[in-house]
């Protein structure tokens, strides 16, 4: 174990080694976050701090760590980027790879902009463009150490949900509601449990249980912890069921409790996520037997529902990565060039610039020469239709849509040779309106009392 740094932080030999690694542009804040994971339980492997990055950067470590087999978990404070193509290829790797990167992203406001100049110098977006980056890829957005504590326990149980629906199992009908209102809000369904599982449910619930998603069984259930543990067998054997959130049992029964239902889990690969319902020092003895075997256990039943709602988004990502049509081999083969793996001086050698260029080459100009044709044509028939309707000054459309009713198409050009060549006299000065198109006039057959509307003066 090595300890790299100054400052109290590294005063701690004692820190709890796990599956967690963080990177951090705040040395101070981001060593104060990691104490505060150890109290709960959380241990990491790595914890580097970045700075102002003078030399190496936090997406070049999040990208070595992210590779890394012990590593399950990346946490990241971050102030601003300079790479933002780098970043998307973290987040894209972060979903190939199924590892979650917890991003506490801060400077969002022009007040906090100002402080991030004062502090690490990292020139920070906008708030929006981050957001989008973090949404394409691997990501999850957290706000504060309780947001980081709480989505760590959910992830660290190493279970997704295979849909967005959650069910709610409580023995108080309060914090059902609450979890209810804040799981909508976190974008998660609340499904009902099927008919056979309601049955199974009513055979050992009283009777003014409200068996419903979610699901009040009241307090009745304290004392009666064997029963409670069979209707969350009933619910994990249900195909509506994605995600169980039951609350827990406290008092005397609370180890009891805990130790069967560690057994029920063995039974299912579904994430159960338990909403605390004592504290913790009355508890104390089942939290440690949860954190020892990564059962997530949140102490309020909104940090529940929140922690639930990042586990099923990430699950999203990656079932909608998984998805995605594998990427077509290329049409065209890359050009192998002799070139040094790295060092030395990069010259434009011509032979390596025909090997590359030679195949590209000639499949483009088979597309752009027609095309380019046809482009010269069309410009072409564009030049004469001005040169018929008055040299573009006076587009005379009508007249020479007129012409060509009148003149045969081998014949417009004949006519414009002729009215080239009258077009070599000067100028009539007596034309108010003249506009070098005195030759058109006459050969356009028009009136002299169109010409004359038309600003030309008429030469028959």
């Amino acid at each position: 174990r090595a300890y790299l740094g100054f400052g109290h932080s590294f005063a701690n030999p004692n820190l709890k080694a796990g599956p967690v690694s963080m990177v951090t542009q705040s040395g101070g804040f981001g060593y104060s976050v990691v104490s505060a994971a150890q109290r709960e339980g959380i241990g990491f492997s790595y914890v580097f701090s970045t700075g102002n990055e003078a030399n190496i950067s936090s997406l070049e470590m999040m990208s070595y760590l992210i590779e890394r087999p012990e590593v399950e978990v990346l946490v990241t404070y971050m102030e601003g980027l300079t790479d933002g193509r780098a970043l998307l290829a973290l987040g894209e790797r972060a979903l190939q790879l199924g590892k979650p990167i917890l991003v506490w992203k801060v400077g969002n406001t022009a007040a906090g902009r100002r402080a991030v100049a004062s502090h690490t110098a990292n020139l920070t977006a906008g708030a929006e463009l981050y957001r989008a980056a973090f949404e394409r890829g691997g990501f999850v957005q957290i706000r504060d150490i309780d947001d980081l504590i709480d989505t760590l326990h959910a992830f660290l149980g190493g279970r997704l949900p295979k849909g967005n629906g959650v069910t709610i199992l409580t023995t108080s009908g309060g914090a059902g509601v609450l979890m209810a209102d804040r799981c909508e809000e976190a974008g998660l369904e609340l499904p009902l449990p099927s008919q056979a599982s309601i049955d199974s449910i009513r055979s050992v619930a009283p009777d003014f249980a409200s068996l419903g998603n979610p699901l009040d069984v009241t307090a009745h259930f304290s004392p009666a912890w064997k029963e409670y543990n069979q209707i969350i067998r009933t619910l994990l054997a249900d195909p509506t069921v994605d995600m169980l959130m039951p609350r827990s049992i406290g008092g005397a029964n609370a180890d009891a409790w805990c130790a069967e239902l560690l057994e029920i889990l063995k039974e299912t690969d579904k994430p159960v996520i338990i909403s605390q319902n004592e504290p913790p020092e009355r508890i104390q003895a089942m939290i440690d037997r949860l954190r020892a075997a990564r059962v997530p256990l949140i102490p309020t039943p909104a940090r529940c529902a929140a922690a639930a709602g990042a586990l099923s988004n990430f699950a999203s990502r990656l079932r909608a990565h998984a998805s995605k049509a594998p990427q077509q081999p290329r049409c065209v083969p890359l050009a192998a060039l002799d070139l040094p793996a790295a060092g030395g001086t990069l010259v434009l050698d011509p032979a390596a610039l025909v090997a590359f260029s030679v195949t590209g080459l000639s499949r483009a100009l088979c597309i752009l020469l027609p095309a380019a044709a046809i482009f010269f044509g069309l410009w072409t028939l564009h030049l004469d239709i001005l040169r018929y309707s008055g040299q573009g000054d006076n587009f005379m459309i009508p007249e020479f849509s007129r012409m060509l009713k009148t003149k045969p198409p081998h014949s417009l050009l004949a006519a414009a040779a002729a009215a080239a060549q009258r077009d070599t006299g000067p100028p009539d000065t007596a034309c108010p309106n003249f506009h070098n198109q005195w030759a058109d006039c006459g050969w356009a057959g028009m009136s002299e009392q169109d010409c004359t509307n038309r600003g030309c003066c008429w030469d028959p």
